[in-house]
Protein backbone atom coordinates (compact mmCIF):
# COMPACT_ATOMS: atom_id res chain seq x y z
CA UNK A 1 0.00 0.00 0.00
CA UNK A 2 0.98 3.40 -0.87
CA UNK A 3 0.11 5.39 2.11
CA UNK A 4 -0.85 9.00 1.51
CA UNK A 5 -0.57 9.67 -1.92
CA UNK A 6 -3.64 11.77 -3.22
CA UNK A 7 -5.06 13.12 -6.25
CA UNK A 8 -7.35 15.98 -5.91
CA UNK A 9 -9.18 15.83 -9.53
CA UNK A 10 -10.90 18.90 -9.08
CA UNK A 11 -7.75 20.84 -8.52
CA UNK A 12 -5.58 18.94 -10.96
CA UNK A 13 -2.96 18.36 -8.07
CA UNK A 14 -1.28 15.36 -6.39
CA UNK A 15 -0.45 15.62 -3.10
CA UNK A 16 1.66 13.50 -0.45
CA UNK A 17 -0.31 13.26 2.77
CA UNK A 18 0.21 11.72 6.46
CA UNK A 19 -1.58 9.41 8.34
CA UNK A 20 -3.89 12.04 9.50
CA UNK A 21 -4.62 13.19 5.71
CA UNK A 22 -1.99 16.60 6.60
CA UNK A 23 -0.38 17.58 3.01
CA UNK A 24 2.93 17.13 3.20
CA UNK A 25 3.74 17.71 -0.48
CA UNK A 26 1.68 18.78 -3.36
CA UNK A 27 2.07 18.54 -7.01
CA UNK A 28 1.08 20.22 -10.11
CA UNK A 29 1.77 17.95 -12.74
CA UNK A 30 6.01 17.23 -11.93
CA UNK A 31 6.64 20.74 -10.73
CA UNK A 32 6.45 21.04 -6.96
CA UNK A 33 4.33 23.63 -4.98
CA UNK A 34 5.40 26.00 -2.62
CA UNK A 35 4.56 26.67 0.78
CA UNK A 36 3.08 30.00 0.28
CA UNK A 37 1.12 28.98 -2.97
CA UNK A 38 -0.03 25.89 -1.02
CA UNK A 39 -1.69 28.49 1.60
CA UNK A 40 -3.62 29.90 -0.96
CA UNK A 41 -4.61 26.83 -3.03
CA UNK A 42 -5.88 24.82 0.59
CA UNK A 43 -7.16 27.13 3.05
CA UNK A 44 -6.46 24.15 5.25
CA UNK A 45 -3.26 21.83 5.63
CA UNK A 46 -5.96 19.04 6.35
CA UNK A 47 -8.05 17.64 4.05
CA UNK A 48 -12.03 15.69 4.31
CA UNK A 49 -11.49 13.09 1.56
CA UNK A 50 -14.57 12.82 -0.48
CA UNK A 51 -14.28 10.21 -2.78
CA UNK A 52 -16.33 12.18 -5.57
CA UNK A 53 -13.38 15.34 -5.50
CA UNK A 54 -10.24 12.70 -4.83
CA UNK A 55 -8.39 9.94 -5.80
CA UNK A 56 -6.85 7.36 -3.44
CA UNK A 57 -3.47 5.61 -4.69
CA UNK A 58 -3.43 3.10 -2.75
CA UNK A 59 -1.38 0.36 -4.41
CA UNK A 60 1.78 0.22 -7.08
CA UNK A 61 -0.36 -0.67 -9.98
CA UNK A 62 -2.05 2.69 -10.01
CA UNK A 63 1.58 4.33 -10.22
CA UNK A 64 1.55 4.31 -13.98
CA UNK A 65 -1.96 5.96 -13.81
CA UNK A 66 -0.66 8.74 -12.01
CA UNK A 67 2.78 9.17 -13.78
CA UNK A 68 0.27 9.72 -17.23
CA UNK A 69 -1.79 12.21 -15.09
CA UNK A 70 0.50 14.48 -13.79
CA UNK A 71 2.16 15.65 -17.16
CA UNK A 72 -1.90 16.22 -18.43
CA UNK A 73 -2.68 17.79 -14.81
CA UNK A 74 0.29 20.87 -15.72
CA UNK A 75 -1.11 21.31 -19.62
CA UNK A 76 -4.48 21.21 -18.44
CA UNK A 77 -3.84 23.89 -15.74
CA UNK A 78 -1.59 25.92 -18.09
CA UNK A 79 -4.14 26.06 -20.99
CA UNK A 80 -6.57 27.25 -18.46
CA UNK A 81 -4.03 30.28 -17.43
CA UNK A 82 -3.35 30.81 -20.86
CA UNK A 83 -7.02 31.24 -21.49
CA UNK A 84 -7.67 33.56 -18.48
CA UNK A 85 -4.80 35.65 -19.34
CA UNK A 86 -6.68 36.35 -22.87
CA UNK A 87 -9.54 36.60 -21.72
CA UNK A 88 -8.37 39.10 -19.23
CA UNK A 89 -5.95 41.50 -21.99
CA UNK A 90 -9.45 41.35 -24.43
CA UNK A 91 -11.87 43.02 -21.49
CA UNK A 92 -8.82 45.06 -20.64
CA UNK A 93 -7.86 46.52 -24.30
CA UNK A 94 -11.42 46.19 -25.53
CA UNK A 95 -12.26 49.52 -23.10
CA UNK A 96 -9.08 51.57 -24.04
CA UNK A 97 -9.61 51.83 -28.01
Amino acid sequence: VIRGLIIDKKKGIILKCDRNNTIIKAFRGLNEIKENQMDSIYKSTHLRISKSRYYMVDTYFSLPEVCLYAPRARVAWLLKQRQCMRRFRNEFFQGTG
